[in-house]
């Protein structure tokens, strides 16, 4: 299991940090990367639709993405330290498909957390590709503390992902183009209701949504990081109407493409 730690791949998208008043306020917000707070005063909450999680001082915090939740403060102001990146296997797996991780922990000294993040943010700071590989370590420590003992089945659910390899790699490859359940289990030489059936099991989703988070990952990193039209960033990822588009995004993501370019930064 060991070796999973050293393939896993890292893209930083963001590093700050920032005193946050009552206009930190959102309402069924989501995004597709890693996000790691650590709060030095104040309190705040982050509420999913299943539990709330309360943010306060001396705590390291991890939400997943993909997962829908509000975000409030309760005592401002809420100062906090952020780290937002994705974190995936080969092939593009999550690192949440073979891990737990606890929510929040109190590490024993909070102190050396927050040298971390100081030297975290002045490395993002200085854009060096060399000090990267310092951030990508600091980034697995604060992974290491947070996540839960190993499942004892990890290695098992390693092979079965592997088994997909040749849809994952093909779903990567053209992301833009129509393709059916059949061609898929064509590549993997299964039959296509044997197949669906499989991937659900693995993956935890249908192939269908499997091929949506996959274009939703990419529409958030061209929302994020470019300035392209809505409109160009829909048939990039291979959807012809513009609004149906909104309407898929806004379904999964919780809001409009355009409301999340504005709100990039929570």
């Amino acid at each position: 299991m060991n070796n999973l730690n050293y393939s896993l791949n890292f893209d930083i998208v963001c590093i700050g940090h920032n005193y946050l008043g009552k206009e930190w306020d959102y309402k069924n917000y989501c995004q597709n990367f890693i996000k790691i707070y650590f709060i030095k005063k104040g309190k705040g909450v982050i509420r999913f639709y299943d539990k709330e999680i309360i943010l306060e001082p001396n705590r390291l915090y991890i939400v997943p993405p993909l997962k829908a939740a509000d975000y409030f403060v309760c005592k401002p102001p809420l100062v906090q330290y952020w780290a937002h990146f994705y974190a995936k296997f080969e092939n593009n797996i999550s690192l949440f498909s073979l891990m737990d991780f606890n929510d929040f922990v109190e590490p024993e000294n909070s102190q050396v957390i927050f040298y971390l993040f100081e030297r975290l943010y002045n490395i993002y700071m200085k854009s060096s590709q060399f000090l990267f590989f310092e951030a990508e370590a600091i980034l697995r420590y604060f992974l290491a503390i947070l996540r839960k003992k190993p499942a004892k089945n990890a290695e098992k659910i390693m092979r079965q992902i592997s088994r997909f390899g040749p849809v994952l790699s093909y779903l990567e490859e053209n992301i833009s183009e129509k393709t059916t359940i059949k061609k898929l289990a064509y590549l993997v030489h299964l039959h296509p209701t044997y197949f669906a059936n499989s991937f659900a099991k693995v993956f935890g989703m249908s192939p269908l949504e499997f091929m949506i988070s996959q274009k939703l990952e990419k529409t958030q990193k061209m929302l994020f990081f470019t300035e392209k039209p809505i409109k160009e960033i829909a048939a990039e990822i291979g959807f012809k109407d513009e609004f149906y588009f909104s309407r898929i995004f806004k379904k999964y993501i919780g809001i409009s493409p355009t409301q999340y370019r504005q709100h990039k930064k929570i």
